[in-house]
């Protein structure tokens, strides 16, 4: 996506379409089904971020939605959610420039929120993420061996 303040103008430039009209059928392709959605990848690494840690937290059910929120509002927390399971029933991911910086900012987290009951998990390796790539000869392979048909297809 063109890192421009109106990127859909661009596209719509591209396609030979008004901004609104290009729009308008994203919108209808969203309430048909056939596009869920349109997300930006930050690949942390290349922005300076090179420490991760994925903090877990043992927050009562009672608080757990204030803290999920406060926690998400957190700019180096890339994604908060309720986990079950585990006595840490709150987890978020933090990226930061270097352990002792994430280490800093989870322990303020702590004292204000008053919850001593946490731990990080750093990431040690990062392995290559890759998308699905829908309706390619690698996914009809896939779909064929899963046994699920290639009839949706």
């Amino acid at each position: 996506m063109p890192l421009v303040g109106r990127p859909y103008l661009e596209y719509a430039k591209r396609l030979s379409m008004e901004e609104d009209r290009l729009l308008e059928k994203l919108r209808e392709f969203k309430d048909r089904g056939i596009l869920r959605r349109i997300s930006a990848i930050l690949y942390h690494r290349k922005v300076g971020f090179t420490a991760n840690a994925m903090s877990v937290w043992r927050v009562e059910g009672d608080r757990l939605a204030q803290v999920g929120i406060y926690l998400a509002s957190f700019r180096s927390v890339s994604h908060c959610y309720e986990r079950s399971g585990w006595h840490y029933n709150l987890f978020a991911m933090i990226h930061g420039k270097s352990t002792e910086e994430i280490k800093a900012l989870t322990k303020r987290i702590s004292e204000e929120l008053e919850i001593s009951d946490y731990a990080l998990l750093f990431s040690i390796r990062e392995f290559k993420k890759e998308r699905i790539k829908y309706f390619s000869e690698d996914f009809k392979g896939w779909y064929e061996k899963s046994g699920l048909g290639i009839h949706c297809l």
